[in-house]
């Protein structure tokens, strides 16, 4: 399967499947199309679209990395640092985990 036929059945099938606009999902001047942008290739393991990427293990050094994940989604022609957003809401976590034991105690 070419990655052109992967896009196309991941993005403007459904949309016509869900009665969407034709201009949802297809790769085309016109279109209306958000994106991720990754650094690994998808169709090696999928797992590299996460949010957090995947876990790849070295059997060299018997470690395990963390790899792919997704750097930045454009969604309605906004570029967001999906790397960036993901610290943020770990930030937020840990802050509403903090009031939450202070308030109990």
């Amino acid at each position: 399967m070419e990655l052109e036929d992967v896009v196309r059945l991941y993005s403007a099938t459904p949309a016509r499947r869900y009665g969407l606009s034709p201009t949802k999902g297809a790769l085309q001047i016109g279109s209306d199309a958000d994106f991720v942008l990754i650094d690994q290739n998808p169709l090696e393991n999928f797992k590299v679209l996460y949010g957090t990427g995947a876990l790849r293990y070295d059997p060299a050094t018997g470690k395990s990395s963390r790899i792919g994940g997704i750097n930045y989604t454009i969604k309605d022609g906004i570029v967001y640092d999906a790397k960036g957003l993901l610290k943020e809401v770990a930030r937020m976590v840990d802050e509403a985990k903090r009031r939450k034991t202070t308030t109990t105690q």
